[in-house]
Protein backbone atom coordinates (compact mmCIF):
# COMPACT_ATOMS: atom_id res chain seq x y z
CA UNK A 1 0.00 0.00 0.00
CA UNK A 2 1.44 3.38 -0.96
CA UNK A 3 1.16 6.78 0.70
CA UNK A 4 0.25 7.50 4.33
CA UNK A 5 -2.83 5.29 4.04
CA UNK A 6 -0.54 2.39 4.91
CA UNK A 7 0.07 3.85 8.39
CA UNK A 8 -3.04 3.38 10.50
CA UNK A 9 -1.84 5.41 13.48
CA UNK A 10 -0.79 8.55 11.60
CA UNK A 11 -2.99 11.61 11.30
CA UNK A 12 -1.79 14.65 9.35
CA UNK A 13 -3.79 17.87 9.64
CA UNK A 14 -2.98 21.15 7.94
CA UNK A 15 0.36 22.10 6.46
CA UNK A 16 2.72 21.26 9.31
CA UNK A 17 4.64 18.97 6.93
CA UNK A 18 3.68 17.55 3.52
CA UNK A 19 2.55 13.92 3.47
CA UNK A 20 5.11 13.18 0.77
CA UNK A 21 7.92 14.03 3.20
CA UNK A 22 6.66 11.39 5.64
CA UNK A 23 6.28 8.76 2.92
CA UNK A 24 9.81 9.41 1.71
CA UNK A 25 11.10 9.44 5.30
CA UNK A 26 9.59 5.99 5.78
CA UNK A 27 11.55 4.87 2.72
CA UNK A 28 14.72 6.55 4.00
CA UNK A 29 15.02 8.84 0.97
CA UNK A 30 14.79 12.27 2.61
CA UNK A 31 17.92 14.38 3.27
CA UNK A 32 19.78 13.62 6.49
CA UNK A 33 18.76 10.00 6.96
CA UNK A 34 22.19 8.43 7.19
CA UNK A 35 22.92 6.73 10.55
CA UNK A 36 25.40 9.48 11.42
CA UNK A 37 22.65 12.09 10.91
CA UNK A 38 20.70 10.33 13.66
CA UNK A 39 23.73 10.39 15.95
CA UNK A 40 24.24 6.65 15.63
CA UNK A 41 27.75 5.29 16.01
CA UNK A 42 29.60 2.27 14.72
CA UNK A 43 27.65 -0.01 12.41
CA UNK A 44 24.24 0.66 13.99
CA UNK A 45 21.65 1.43 11.33
CA UNK A 46 18.50 3.52 11.72
CA UNK A 47 16.40 0.36 11.29
CA UNK A 48 18.36 -1.44 14.00
CA UNK A 49 18.11 1.56 16.34
CA UNK A 50 14.34 1.71 15.82
CA UNK A 51 14.05 -2.02 16.51
CA UNK A 52 16.08 -1.67 19.71
CA UNK A 53 13.88 1.21 20.90
CA UNK A 54 10.78 -0.86 20.08
CA UNK A 55 12.01 -3.74 22.21
CA UNK A 56 12.43 -1.36 25.16
CA UNK A 57 9.21 0.63 24.73
CA UNK A 58 6.73 -2.17 24.10
CA UNK A 59 6.98 -3.64 27.63
CA UNK A 60 7.24 -0.11 29.08
CA UNK A 61 3.94 0.80 27.42
CA UNK A 62 2.12 -2.25 28.78
CA UNK A 63 3.57 -1.68 32.24
CA UNK A 64 2.32 1.92 32.13
CA UNK A 65 -1.15 0.77 31.07
CA UNK A 66 -1.26 -1.79 33.89
CA UNK A 67 -0.33 0.88 36.41
CA UNK A 68 -2.97 3.27 35.08
CA UNK A 69 -5.70 0.77 35.86
CA UNK A 70 -4.69 0.85 39.54
CA UNK A 71 -4.96 4.63 39.93
CA UNK A 72 -8.06 6.23 41.50
CA UNK A 73 -10.88 7.32 39.22
CA UNK A 74 -10.47 10.91 38.08
CA UNK A 75 -6.69 10.92 38.51
CA UNK A 76 -5.22 12.72 35.46
CA UNK A 77 -2.09 10.57 35.92
CA UNK A 78 0.21 13.28 34.60
CA UNK A 79 3.19 12.62 36.87
CA UNK A 80 2.85 8.86 36.55
CA UNK A 81 2.57 9.05 32.76
CA UNK A 82 5.60 11.32 32.45
CA UNK A 83 7.83 9.12 34.61
CA UNK A 84 6.69 5.70 33.43
CA UNK A 85 5.92 6.28 29.78
CA UNK A 86 6.55 9.63 28.06
CA UNK A 87 10.02 10.43 29.37
CA UNK A 88 11.22 6.87 28.59
CA UNK A 89 9.67 7.27 25.13
CA UNK A 90 11.54 10.51 24.51
CA UNK A 91 14.73 8.96 25.86
CA UNK A 92 14.52 6.14 23.32
CA UNK A 93 13.89 8.76 20.62
CA UNK A 94 17.23 10.37 21.43
CA UNK A 95 16.06 13.28 23.58
CA UNK A 96 17.96 12.27 26.70
CA UNK A 97 16.39 13.99 29.68
CA UNK A 98 14.54 17.16 28.63
CA UNK A 99 14.78 20.04 31.10
CA UNK A 100 11.71 20.20 33.37
CA UNK A 101 10.08 23.64 33.46
CA UNK A 102 8.51 23.69 36.90
CA UNK A 103 7.29 27.25 36.40
CA UNK A 104 6.50 27.10 32.69
CA UNK A 105 7.60 29.97 30.44
CA UNK A 106 6.53 33.61 30.43
CA UNK A 107 6.64 35.53 27.15
CA UNK A 108 6.72 39.34 26.89
CA UNK A 109 3.38 41.12 26.51
CA UNK A 110 1.96 41.09 23.00
CA UNK A 111 0.07 43.81 21.17
CA UNK A 112 -2.56 45.29 23.49
CA UNK A 113 -1.26 43.38 26.52
CA UNK A 114 0.26 44.88 29.66
CA UNK A 115 1.52 41.76 31.42
CA UNK A 116 3.66 38.79 30.35
CA UNK A 117 1.70 35.78 29.13
CA UNK A 118 2.26 32.55 31.02
CA UNK A 119 2.52 29.20 29.22
CA UNK A 120 2.60 26.17 31.54
CA UNK A 121 4.90 24.01 29.40
CA UNK A 122 6.35 21.03 31.21
CA UNK A 123 9.72 20.61 29.44
CA UNK A 124 12.00 21.94 26.76
CA UNK A 125 15.31 21.34 25.01
CA UNK A 126 17.36 24.47 24.38
CA UNK A 127 20.50 25.37 22.41
CA UNK A 128 22.65 26.66 24.04
CA UNK A 129 21.22 25.66 27.38
CA UNK A 130 22.01 28.88 29.28
CA UNK A 131 20.86 31.55 26.80
CA UNK A 132 19.00 29.66 24.07
CA UNK A 133 18.60 31.04 20.58
CA UNK A 134 16.76 27.88 19.53
CA UNK A 135 14.57 25.54 21.56
CA UNK A 136 12.02 22.74 21.32
CA UNK A 137 8.83 23.13 23.36
CA UNK A 138 7.59 19.95 25.06
CA UNK A 139 4.37 19.52 27.01
CA UNK A 140 3.72 16.15 28.63
CA UNK A 141 0.39 15.38 30.28
CA UNK A 142 -1.63 12.39 31.44
CA UNK A 143 -4.39 10.47 29.63
CA UNK A 144 -6.98 12.11 31.89
CA UNK A 145 -6.34 15.41 30.13
CA UNK A 146 -7.99 16.23 26.80
CA UNK A 147 -5.64 17.86 24.27
CA UNK A 148 -8.48 19.65 22.48
CA UNK A 149 -10.38 21.10 25.44
CA UNK A 150 -9.61 22.52 28.84
CA UNK A 151 -9.97 20.11 31.74
CA UNK A 152 -11.80 21.59 34.71
CA UNK A 153 -9.55 22.08 37.70
CA UNK A 154 -6.42 21.04 35.79
CA UNK A 155 -5.87 23.04 32.61
CA UNK A 156 -7.12 26.60 32.13
CA UNK A 157 -7.22 26.17 28.35
CA UNK A 158 -6.88 23.46 25.74
CA UNK A 159 -3.28 22.17 25.72
CA UNK A 160 -3.13 22.11 21.91
CA UNK A 161 -4.27 25.74 21.62
CA UNK A 162 -1.86 26.78 24.36
CA UNK A 163 1.08 25.09 22.63
CA UNK A 164 0.20 26.55 19.24
CA UNK A 165 -0.06 30.08 20.61
CA UNK A 166 3.28 29.67 22.36
CA UNK A 167 5.02 28.52 19.15
CA UNK A 168 3.46 31.41 17.23
CA UNK A 169 4.75 33.94 19.75
CA UNK A 170 8.18 32.63 20.71
CA UNK A 171 10.96 33.36 18.18
CA UNK A 172 13.22 30.67 19.68
CA UNK A 173 10.63 27.89 19.49
CA UNK A 174 9.69 26.74 15.99
CA UNK A 175 8.60 23.14 16.74
CA UNK A 176 6.87 21.52 19.69
CA UNK A 177 5.85 18.10 21.01
CA UNK A 178 2.55 17.56 22.83
CA UNK A 179 1.39 14.29 24.38
CA UNK A 180 -1.01 12.89 26.95
CA UNK A 181 0.41 9.38 26.64
CA UNK A 182 -2.36 8.18 24.35
CA UNK A 183 -1.13 10.18 21.36
CA UNK A 184 1.88 12.25 20.38
CA UNK A 185 1.51 15.44 18.35
CA UNK A 186 4.15 17.40 16.47
CA UNK A 187 3.32 21.09 16.06
CA UNK A 188 5.03 23.97 14.29
CA UNK A 189 4.79 27.75 14.33
CA UNK A 190 1.83 28.50 12.06
CA UNK A 191 0.42 31.65 10.50
CA UNK A 192 -3.04 30.06 10.28
CA UNK A 193 -5.31 31.00 13.16
CA UNK A 194 -8.44 29.37 11.76
CA UNK A 195 -7.23 25.82 11.16
CA UNK A 196 -5.22 23.41 13.26
CA UNK A 197 -1.98 22.03 11.87
CA UNK A 198 -0.20 19.05 13.37
CA UNK A 199 1.19 15.56 12.85
CA UNK A 200 -0.22 12.98 15.27
CA UNK A 201 0.77 9.43 16.13
CA UNK A 202 -1.81 7.32 17.97
CA UNK A 203 0.42 5.64 20.55
CA UNK A 204 -2.32 3.34 21.82
CA UNK A 205 -2.97 2.05 18.33
CA UNK A 206 0.74 1.51 17.67
CA UNK A 207 1.54 -0.40 20.83
CA UNK A 208 -1.77 -2.19 21.43
CA UNK A 209 -1.71 -3.57 17.89
CA UNK A 210 2.08 -3.79 17.58
CA UNK A 211 2.20 -1.65 14.44
CA UNK A 212 5.97 -1.71 14.10
CA UNK A 213 6.01 0.01 10.68
CA UNK A 214 4.13 2.95 12.21
CA UNK A 215 6.57 3.07 15.11
CA UNK A 216 9.50 3.07 12.73
CA UNK A 217 7.98 6.10 10.96
CA UNK A 218 7.58 7.77 14.36
CA UNK A 219 11.20 6.97 15.19
CA UNK A 220 12.57 8.35 11.92
CA UNK A 221 10.37 11.48 12.02
CA UNK A 222 10.28 12.47 15.70
CA UNK A 223 13.83 11.46 16.64
CA UNK A 224 15.66 14.22 18.51
CA UNK A 225 18.13 14.62 15.64
CA UNK A 226 15.27 15.87 13.45
CA UNK A 227 14.64 18.98 15.59
CA UNK A 228 18.16 19.65 16.88
CA UNK A 229 19.70 22.72 15.19
CA UNK A 230 22.53 21.44 13.05
CA UNK A 231 24.60 24.53 13.82
CA UNK A 232 24.56 23.46 17.47
CA UNK A 233 26.68 20.53 16.41
CA UNK A 234 29.37 22.73 14.85
CA UNK A 235 32.44 24.08 16.61
CA UNK A 236 31.96 27.68 15.48
CA UNK A 237 30.81 29.24 18.74
CA UNK A 238 30.27 32.61 17.07
CA UNK A 239 27.31 31.17 15.14
CA UNK A 240 24.20 30.99 17.28
CA UNK A 241 21.91 28.02 16.67
CA UNK A 242 18.72 28.86 14.79
CA UNK A 243 15.47 26.89 15.20
CA UNK A 244 15.01 26.58 11.42
CA UNK A 245 18.41 24.88 10.93
CA UNK A 246 17.15 21.36 11.57
CA UNK A 247 16.40 18.32 9.45
CA UNK A 248 12.63 18.32 9.86
CA UNK A 249 12.47 21.91 8.66
CA UNK A 250 14.62 20.98 5.67
CA UNK A 251 12.28 18.06 4.98
CA UNK A 252 9.34 20.45 5.03
CA UNK A 253 11.01 22.91 2.67
CA UNK A 254 12.22 20.18 0.32
CA UNK A 255 8.78 18.57 0.10
CA UNK A 256 7.07 21.89 -0.62
CA UNK A 257 9.59 22.68 -3.37
CA UNK A 258 9.21 19.21 -4.89
CA UNK A 259 5.44 19.63 -4.74
CA UNK A 260 5.65 22.93 -6.60
CA UNK A 261 7.77 21.30 -9.29
CA UNK A 262 5.27 18.44 -9.50
CA UNK A 263 2.44 20.93 -10.03
CA UNK A 264 4.40 22.56 -12.85
CA UNK A 265 4.90 19.16 -14.46
CA UNK A 266 1.21 18.35 -13.91
CA UNK A 267 0.19 21.56 -15.66
CA UNK A 268 2.30 20.66 -18.69
CA UNK A 269 0.92 17.13 -18.62
CA UNK A 270 -2.67 18.40 -18.55
CA UNK A 271 -2.01 20.62 -21.56
CA UNK A 272 -0.50 17.68 -23.45
CA UNK A 273 -3.42 15.42 -22.53
CA UNK A 274 -6.02 18.02 -23.60
CA UNK A 275 -4.26 18.42 -26.96
CA UNK A 276 -3.98 14.67 -27.52
CA UNK A 277 -7.60 13.95 -26.57
CA UNK A 278 -8.95 16.89 -28.54
CA UNK A 279 -6.98 15.91 -31.64
CA UNK A 280 -8.17 12.33 -31.32
CA UNK A 281 -11.83 13.28 -30.98
CA UNK A 282 -11.72 15.65 -33.93
CA UNK A 283 -9.89 13.20 -36.17
CA UNK A 284 -12.28 10.33 -35.51
CA UNK A 285 -14.66 9.90 -38.51
CA UNK A 286 -17.68 9.40 -36.23
CA UNK A 287 -17.27 12.86 -34.68
CA UNK A 288 -18.11 15.05 -37.67
CA UNK A 289 -20.98 16.68 -35.68
CA UNK A 290 -18.39 18.04 -33.26
CA UNK A 291 -16.29 19.40 -36.13
CA UNK A 292 -19.37 21.01 -37.66
CA UNK A 293 -20.37 22.53 -34.32
CA UNK A 294 -16.91 24.03 -33.86
CA UNK A 295 -17.24 25.69 -37.23
CA UNK A 296 -20.72 27.13 -36.69
CA UNK A 297 -21.87 27.17 -33.06
CA UNK A 298 -20.82 30.12 -30.91
CA UNK A 299 -18.91 29.08 -27.78
CA UNK A 300 -18.38 25.53 -29.04
CA UNK A 301 -14.59 25.76 -28.71
CA UNK A 302 -14.88 26.82 -25.06
CA UNK A 303 -17.37 24.05 -24.37
CA UNK A 304 -15.07 21.44 -25.92
CA UNK A 305 -12.13 22.72 -23.89
CA UNK A 306 -14.12 22.50 -20.65
CA UNK A 307 -15.21 18.93 -21.40
CA UNK A 308 -11.68 17.90 -22.25
CA UNK A 309 -10.45 19.32 -18.94
CA UNK A 310 -13.25 17.49 -17.16
CA UNK A 311 -12.11 14.19 -18.69
CA UNK A 312 -8.43 14.82 -17.86
CA UNK A 313 -9.10 15.70 -14.22
CA UNK A 314 -11.32 12.64 -13.82
CA UNK A 315 -8.37 10.58 -15.01
CA UNK A 316 -6.11 12.29 -12.47
CA UNK A 317 -8.51 11.52 -9.61
CA UNK A 318 -8.73 7.89 -10.72
CA UNK A 319 -4.95 7.58 -11.04
CA UNK A 320 -4.37 8.99 -7.54
CA UNK A 321 -7.04 6.74 -6.03
CA UNK A 322 -5.54 3.74 -7.81
CA UNK A 323 -2.02 4.65 -6.65
CA UNK A 324 -3.25 4.72 -3.03
CA UNK A 325 -5.10 1.41 -3.35
CA UNK A 326 -8.46 3.07 -2.75
CA UNK A 327 -10.38 1.71 -5.75
CA UNK A 328 -10.71 -1.93 -4.84
CA UNK A 329 -10.70 -3.91 -1.58
CA UNK A 330 -7.81 -6.29 -1.06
Amino acid sequence: MSGLSGFRSVRLTGAVIPADALVRAADGTMPGQAPSDYGLIGTLTVTAAAARAWDVLLPAYHSWKTGLAKLPDGDPATGYTRDKWLLPLLYELGFGRPVALHGGIDLPPGLGETKPTHFPLSHQLAWPADKPTAALAIHLLGPGIDLEHKTAGITARAPHAMMQEFLNRSPEHLWGLLSNGDSLRVLRDSSSLARQSYLEFDLNLIFDNQLYADFRLLFTTVHASRVTPRRAELTDEATDPRPEDCWIEEWRTTAFKDGARALEALRDGVATAVTALGTGFLNHPANTPIVDALATAPGAKEDLHRWLLRIVYRFIVLFVAEDRDLLHPE
